[in-house]
């Protein structure tokens, strides 16, 4: 019998005239991450097939944006009899693994088969009876939902036993390219996702204080950027500025309670300049509002004064709850609580400004050569290609 994996679209098959630009996208993303050959892609509306079954690749497909869901289905001809065949396997199946209730649940979007959906419905599920005497009917919370999609490319015939979730979005490349201030905490790799499953391709920049930060430290920034690697269906970028320089210089030369600020701000300046450098057009953090000091909304304003290029905050209104759950789910959490601190957690103040006026941050910045210490910090920059499986070191 024929298997196919049945792919769910998600909100873009809302989308109007460019719906073919997105759906473009996602096929793309789906060889990017399974291998498999265009040849072998299959596009319906609001469904995508993947003709030549595969078992190994099909848990790739949570990784995948764009998506609603996905199973594996028996594909065969528009006839009652294969409907009633793929339904008694998939029965089957379910009594080996303890099912003791079905229903069967059609969709007729093909008119010209015969009967409606619920008299299909009644006959493939009195069938499915008379085979097993060990199954019961139960409408509403059925151990097993047997799904019957009669479609005009065909019959699909799946077990609920074998649907999956996938994260919805937009597909990874659809919405711009956005840089990522990439911490070793917890709350800048979902930020980071979270713009991936709006449709936006990122790369991230990550500061370096060697030897206050180690290579454990950079270590644990490369797995993250495998994980995120593994979302984006592409290799990520990681630019890894030289931020010893900048962190000494001002610890010396300005009151502890303004460190963690200035060199918040000294960090943003010089992801605007990569950013431009580079055509990306917004940077992302990981800031949610009032989570710890520097985070005030007059924080982040002092921080970003005078930054041309826009700044996304996608967790702004998240909780630490709602973040870790969220860690936790894409993969980046175990690699996040490593404890190996970053050059923020080394030069963290110990009394820091909660309300900095952004005249006094500025008037601090004016002791430094700011445009000097960017372009020293950019120069001794190493620079790495970040796929799921490999790290390629390109700039050292």
């Amino acid at each position: 019998m024929d298997k196919v994996i049945l792919l769910k679209l998600g909100e873009l098959w809302l989308k109007g005239d460019n719906r073919g630009d997105f759906v473009d996208r996602l096929i793309l993303n789906i060889q990017n991450v399974t291998g498999v050959k265009k040849a072998d892609i299959e596009t319906r509306q609001g469904r995508i097939y993947i003709n030549k079954y595969d078992r190994n690749i099909f848990n790739s497909f949570k990784y995948i944006f764009g998506l609603s869901g996905y199973t594996e289905a028996y594909r065969g001809n528009n006839s009652l009899e294969e409907i009633e065949k793929f339904s008694h396997e998939i029965a089957e199946e379910g009594i080996q693994k303890g099912v003791k209730t079905f229903k069967i649940e059609t969709t007729r979007a093909l008119k010209k088969f015969p009967g409606n959906s619920m008299e299909i419905s009644a006959k493939i599920g009195e069938s499915v009876l008379n085979k097993f005497e060990e199954l019961q009917v139960d409408i509403h919370e059925p151990d097993l939902v047997i799904n019957v999609e009669i479609r005009k490319e065909g019959l699909f015939v799946y077990s609920s036993l074998d649907e999956r979730k996938a994260k919805g979005g937009l597909p990874v490349g659809m919405s711009g390219k956005g840089l990522l201030m990439l911490s070793g905490g917890i709350d800048s790799p979902v930020a980071g996702w979270h713009m991936l499953k709006r449709g936006m391709s990122i790369d991230a920049v990550y500061f370096h204080s060697p030897p206050y930060t180690g290579d454990k430290t950079k270590e644990k920034i490369l797995d993250i950027c495998k994980v995120l690697a593994r979302w984006k269906a592409a290799p990520v970028r990681l630019f890894v500025p030289h931020f010893t320089k900048i962190q000494t210089e001002t610890s010396k030369n300005v009151d502890n309670a303004f460190w963690t600020l200035l060199h918040r701000r000294f960090m943003t300046k010089i992801s605007e300049k990569l950013a431009q450098d580079n055509n990306y057009q917004t940077l992302i953090t990981g800031e949610s509002l009032g989570q710890v000091a520097s985070q005030t909304i007059e924080n982040m304003a002092a921080v970003s004064k005078d930054i041309d290029i826009p700044i996304m905050r996608p967790l702004l209104g998240f909780d630490k709850g709602e973040t870790i759950e969220i860690a936790k789910d894409i993969e980046t959490y175990k690699i996040s609580i490593l404890p190996y601190e970053d050059c923020c957690a080394v030069f963290a103040s110990d009394r820091p400004k909660t309300r900095a006026q952004i005249d006094s941050l500025i008037k601090l910045e004016k002791r430094f050569e700011v445009d000097k210490m960017i372009e020293e910090a950019l120069a001794d920059m190493q620079i790495y290609n970040i796929s799921s499986k490999k790290i390629e070191h390109v700039k050292r």
